[in-house]
């Protein structure tokens, strides 16, 4: 939908995103997104997915950086997407998320609950 860095979205983005979901005729969807504000566009499209399986999920290391994290965070949200329960959750670090639990720990580099 955008190629744009997390902390310059806003709501109006989210509910791009949102509508995208909601007229998708996939149930299950994993959406990547910048790690800053992922907790944000969760609490935001949680509650409102219908009787869809969304999953977020980003990168801590940036391909930039190197040493991504980013496709074992991507292979676990696919995966996620299938089995988990409608809603919205999150994948990063080998972890699942409901949405109200993403929280970014920056001092140790993950997301805890």
């Amino acid at each position: 939908l955008m190629s744009k860095d997390s902390l310059d979205m806003t709501d109006v983005d989210r509910a791009h995103i949102l509508i995208a979901i909601t007229e998708a005729k996939e149930t299950a969807i994993v959406i990547t997104h910048g790690t800053s504000t992922m907790d944000k566009t969760a609490a935001f499209l949680d509650g409102k997915t219908g009787d869809r399986t969304v999953v977020l999920t980003g990168a801590m290391r940036p391909f930039a950086i190197g040493k991504s994290d980013a496709g074992f965070n991507v292979g676990g949200a696919i995966i996620a997407a299938q089995t988990l329960p409608a809603g919205v959750h999150a994948v990063m670090n080998g972890r699942v998320f409901a949405a109200s639990e993403i929280k970014k720990n920056e001092k140790e580099g993950r997301f805890d609950v």
